[in-house]
């Protein structure tokens, strides 16, 4: 009896160690796409950006961002569109309620 509650003790803990897991990745996702969010609004604030352009690993040259307002976006399963800054907003927060769904889900199957 004592060895099924140890082992069953030890599933709980691998299950809720998981979900922890699943939880704080989910929140980094939030994380990312809200700084998505800050780059694609101050992106259009400015008709050309100078960049450093990564060539290698090691090497980077100088460059120029130009139609800032014109991004392309991951729509499906390679399926990509070109949108403006706006409506690039609008499909990233749309990611981001069903992001903050998810984490709501996670959150409670946590604190269960």
């Amino acid at each position: 009896m004592a060895d099924d509650l140890s082992f069953l003790s030890d599933r709980v803990r691998t299950a809720l160690s998981k979900d922890e897991h699943v939880l704080a990745q989910l929140r980094s996702f939030d994380d990312e796409y809200a700084e998505l969010q800050r780059v694609v609004r101050d992106l259009p604030k400015k008709t050309h950006h100078d960049v450093m352009v990564p060539f290698t690993d090691l090497a980077f040259f100088p460059g120029r961002l130009i139609h800032t307002n014109e991004l392309t976006v991951l729509l499906g399963s390679d399926l990509y569109a070109e949108r403006s800054a706006e409506q690039t907003l609008g499909i990233v927060e749309r990611r981001r309620e069903s992001l903050r769904e998810k984490i709501a889900v996670a959150a409670g199957g946590v604190d269960a």
